[in-house]
């Protein structure tokens, strides 16, 4: 298991870019959640992962860990308030962990992200909906997600 996670786990602890600790239980993805994900998208071997809603980039880590186990796939994380809400911290933990070349990061909301995704003919093997849990939101995902996935394709919520 990746290091970095090893450490947030067991402090309960993420830091900002000043070295401030914080907390980043409940909202974080709990560790055997992360766990599934990871082991999930080795069995399948699921190249094209995206995820709506980082955070603290606890379940970023875990996908984007399996796509550098598996030495192939590029994971896309949507999320509008990376940069000011959550302090970058999602995005300092995969440059923490030497894992940035297996993201790519979209600083958007996932209504107006998904669709540039669905005009440029892309096409995913799974995805997470872990943003906004408004029933509203989480529609419009599952919506242009369906529309994003090759038949056989998974998500999950």
């Amino acid at each position: 298991m990746n290091q970095l996670l090893e450490e947030i786990y067991s402090t309960k602890l993420v830091k900002d870019a000043a070295g401030n600790s914080i907390n980043p239980f409940p909202t974080a993805t709990p560790y055997d959640i992360g766990v599934v994900l990871k082991e999930f998208i080795q069995k399948y071997n699921l190249e094209r992962t995206l995820e709506v809603g980082m955070a603290y980039g606890l379940s970023t880590l875990f996908i984007c860990q399996a796509h550098q186990d598996k030495g192939t796939g590029i994971h896309t994380a949507i999320d509008p308030m990376q940069n000011n809400l959550w302090k970058s911290i999602g995005l300092l933990n995969i440059e923490r962990a030497g894992l940035a070349d297996k993201l790519r990061f979209m600083e958007s909301c996932s209504h107006e992200a998904l669709p540039q995704l669905l005009t440029k003919g892309e096409k995913l093997d799974f995805a997470f909906i872990d943003g906004s849990h408004h029933f509203d939101y989480t529609l419009i995902d599952f919506f242009y997600i369906d529309k994003l996935l090759h038949l056989g394709g998974y998500v999950v919520f």
